[in-house]
């Protein structure tokens, strides 16, 4: 953890930043979800990189984080074929009417995230998120969960460890359990609401085991 917060520090260090960048995201300062006291300019094409197709035909399944009793759960999407952008398309849908009629919700606002491509590209093992201002339309109360959605539904995907996030090209600080981080931020940041554990269930006789992916299907690799 001490080697990671360092890292944090340098990467504000190497900043370079142009008025017209401050005055686009100066509408975030004073909420949850603000620019870093030096913001870093990016160039944020977005891609869908790291698509991995079903095997045989099969539909992956993915597990995305949504909100029930203040507190990250699971679902499970099934796609095609599974990449982080697939990921942010499944979260940033919501949930199902079933899942609503369950008590589940989103705190994330209607708007699409992307992954982002960055000069100079994160760490190994990190990406960018690129998000619009919508972001900051996020009510106080749920800011920590719509962060948290994101980061524990990407960092569920294979090689995906932690998080930066940017609004209209520049990264922004987020809130976590400590405060404010200008990133990257992984679940660790994020305990207060992570899931609950599931409870046991004991197998029918002659059942699959609970939870277990549908027939025809198969679970993508990496985090629950």
């Amino acid at each position: 953890m001490t080697r990671r917060r360092a890292a944090r520090r340098g990467a504000g260090a190497r900043t370079v930043l142009g008025c017209a960048a401050v005055t686009a995201v100066t509408a975030l300062a004073g909420c949850g979800v603000r620019p870093q006291a030096d913001p870093v300019v990016l160039d944020v094409p977005t891609v869908d990189g790291g698509t991995r197709p079903a095997p045989g035909g099969e539909r992956l399944v993915l597990p995305v984080y949504l909100v029930r009793d203040g507190r990250l759960v699971a679902v499970e999407r099934g796609v095609p074929a599974a990449s982080v952008q697939v990921a942010l398309d499944q979260l940033t849908a919501g949930p199902t009417r079933q899942e609503v009629d369950g008590g589940v919700r989103t705190a994330l606002t209607p708007q699409r995230v992307a992954v982002a491509v960055t000069d100079p590209p994160p760490p190994e093992g990190s990406v960018v998120l690129a998000a619009d201002r919508s972001l900051d339309s996020v009510p106080g109360g749920d800011q920590l969960l719509a962060i948290g959605q994101l980061v524990w539904t990407v960092t569920a995907m294979p090689g995906v460890d932690s998080v930066h996030l940017a609004v209209e090209g520049s990264l922004v600080e987020v809130p976590t359990d400590a405060g404010l981080d200008r990133g990257p931020v992984d679940r660790s940041d994020y305990r207060s609401i992570a899931p609950l554990p599931p409870s046991p269930v004991p197998p029918s006789p002659g059942s699959a085991s609970p939870g277990g992916p549908p027939t025809g299907s198969a679970t993508v690799p990496g985090r629950p």
